[in-house]
């Protein structure tokens, strides 16, 4: 990973704690941001709270195959576990997204990572 960029949850102030939203514009703006530092954009990453790190039903349903996915379990305040995910190209019988790969480790303080808010990660340089 060559960057890390924190975007702040466009969700209303009620909704923070339980889903994440990025708007097409700060999506914009990181695309931009990343095409001038010659990277791409390649995943996100978010926190669940007292929960999994695990993705949801809501998270599976939203995500696109072709990024990978981070979740950082933070229980009672303190980063506990972190996993990766990518969705897999074709969905399941009946319409339900299927997993392609999870990957876990135990999680290190990071500071970057522990917020409640949702970002995403830059990473492979584009080839010319």
């Amino acid at each position: 990973m060559k960057a890390l960029k924190s975007i702040e949850n466009a969700r209303e102030s009620g909704e923070q704690y339980h889903r994440f939203l990025i708007t097409a514009e700060d999506m914009m703006r990181a695309e931009l941001e990343a095409r001038k530092l010659g990277l791409e954009i390649v995943g996100f990453y978010h926190s669940h709270p007292d929960h999994p790190a695990e993705p949801s039903d809501y998270d599976r349903d939203h995500a696109l195959p072709f990024y990978s996915y981070i979740i950082l379990r933070v229980a009672q305040g303190r980063p506990e576990l972190m996993t990766s995910w990518r969705l897999r190209l074709s969905r399941a019988a009946g319409g339900r997204p299927t997993l392609c790969a999870i990957a876990a480790a135990r999680a290190r303080r990071s500071p970057s990572l522990t917020a409640e808010n949702s970002g995403l990660m830059k990473n492979r340089t584009r080839s010319k």
